[in-house]
């Protein structure tokens, strides 16, 4: 997700790997306003987004099962050279996302596979995304919990049309924080993208979410983190991209851009926190 996004990064250093596993159940939910939605270095959206991210999690000692959906919401009606999910003149709900794993602790590293399901809900004769597009994807991820950047490796495959398989490393660095009430955490992060088989094939006979294989794009961020009350918090990120393949570089206008800039702001909601505070 995605979850991507999957939408947020890793906002502070974890504790020790004991008060991580002491809590058994975990919920949260994100609500964010993003000046464009960018799924995976592509523009989906050129008009500011409204997304919501909810995740459930149970664990049993070292082994956890979570599930979660993500759902993006175009609330203005996109012009005629706009890339839009829902379509030309058209606002509402364009993505709607449900997604489980399985994930194991070993030691400082984390180890999750899943399923990804993909639904879209636009009108495909008016610029957006419909059902015919809808897709599943089997992933992969590796966590290192226990060093400084954080590092993260995600494979996606899809299942359908595309095929393929998409590569993403993630690395994340807290540069501040503040553990008295209320907390405040600032991070930087990066990710490099990865597009394995999933451009065009030479018979133009499956879609493609990328122009080629190679890397995609370079992205760097920076997010800040404030409680306002136990089990709330306000998120605010800057982020901007450098954009090597074909599909991540073109812009509303149709022309081919390298770099692309937008700010998300949102709420962290946790009324079932993990011991570790994330």
């Amino acid at each position: 997700m995605r979850i991507a996004c999957l939408v947020m990064a890793l906002l502070a250093a974890p504790p020790p790997l004991a008060a991580q596993r002491a809590a058994p159940l975990y919920v949260r939910t994100d609500l964010m306003v993003t000046s464009k939605y960018v799924w995976r270095g592509v523009t989906r959206s050129e008009y500011p987004t409204l997304q919501g991210q909810g995740a459930v999690a149970l664990r049993n000692g070292a082994l956890r099962l979570a599930g979660g959906g993500f759902a993006s919401c175009e609330p203005f009606r996109p012009g005629g050279n706009e890339r839009t999910l829902v379509g030309v003149g058209e606002r509402g709900i364009g993505e709607a996302d449900y997604w489980g794993e399985v994930s194991a602790e070993l030691g400082e590293v984390e180890l999750a596979a899943g399923l990804l399901r993909y639904t879209f809900h636009g009108d495909a004769a008016l610029g957006g995304l419909s059902s015919g597009a809808n897709t599943t994807e089997l992933f992969a991820r590796f966590d290192a919990r226990g060093v400084t950047f954080s590092p993260s490796l995600a494979a996606w495959v899809d299942l359908e049309d595309v095929r393929g398989t998409y590569l993403e490393l993630r690395l994340a660095a807290p540069l501040l924080g503040w553990p008295y009430q209320p907390p405040g955490f600032i991070t930087l992060d990066a990710e490099l993208g990865i597009s394995l088989g999933q451009g065009p094939d030479a018979r133009g006979a499956s879609r493609a979410n990328f122009g080629g294989d190679g890397p995609t794009h370079l992205q760097l961020g920076v997010s800040a983190l404030k409680g306002l009350m136990p089990g709330i918090d306000l998120s605010v990120g800057l982020r901007g991209q450098v954009g090597f393949d074909d599909s991540v570089r073109v812009g509303a206008d149709g022309q081919s851009r390298r770099f692309k800039g937008w700010i998300t702001v949102g709420t962290v909601i946790r009324p079932i926190p993990r011991r570790d505070g994330r």
